[in-house]
């Protein structure tokens, strides 16, 4: 249950985009956003100006993407965050709940989606704003497994989504998850690392 790097992160992100396109789904209405990017936000404004730039190129040439599927790294800890652009809606997942963690994503994210709306990127007419909700999700018991978790809450998203209304259903419970469901995550992402990249 050692913390999870970058690497891993963005291979079980590939799988997962495979996952989707294996239930005969249309690619375009599930995203992700680089992990390595979007963990640069923080204090520094020329590093938030540059994931602003990132955010706003990637929710355009998205197109009309359903759901975007955003982990990220904030001080050696991993966090979902599950952006709906078309309904203006933003969903938070930490593994370790706490009201410590910098917020400054949710500016840069609020930033860039004004932008994207001002281009025409979503057909509601009323706000342009991101309405953002904490998600109550499965807690990690260590310091360390939030990579996992992270990755098993984008697992059970991509294997239960069907449409936007069942942002309800993804979650609901703060209970740790099994061993067995950590080892899912493992295993997948081993067979899939070994299958396609060695």
């Amino acid at each position: 249950m050692a913390f999870i790097n970058f690497s891993c992160i963005q291979v079980f992100m590939i799988f997962l985009q495979k996952l989707w396109e294996e239930k005969d789904q249309v690619v375009s209405s599930v995203g992700f956003l680089c992990p390595t990017i979007m963990s640069q936000v923080g204090k520094d404004q020329k590093l938030n100006d540059q994931v602003v730039t990132y955010v706003e190129c990637s929710l355009l040439k998205m197109g009309n993407v359903d759901i975007i599927l955003v982990p990220f790294c904030q001080e050696m800890h991993w966090m979902l965050i599950i952006i709906c652009p078309l309904i203006h809606e933003a969903y938070f997942c930490d593994p370790m709940a706490t009201t410590k963690r910098d917020t400054s994503f949710k500016h840069v994210l609020q930033i860039a989606f004004r932008t994207f709306r001002a281009r025409g990127g979503s057909t509601l007419k009323a706000g342009s704003s991101l309405k953002w909700s904490n998600i109550v999700c499965q807690q990690q018991l260590g310091s360390t497994e939030c990579g996992y978790y992270v990755m098993r809450y984008m697992l059970d998203i991509i294997r239960h989504y069907h449409s936007i209304k069942d942002k309800q259903k993804w979650f609901g419970s703060k209970n740790a998850y099994t061993r067995e469901e950590i080892n899912e995550v493992r295993e997948l992402w081993a067979t899939y690392f070994m299958d396609n990249h060695l």
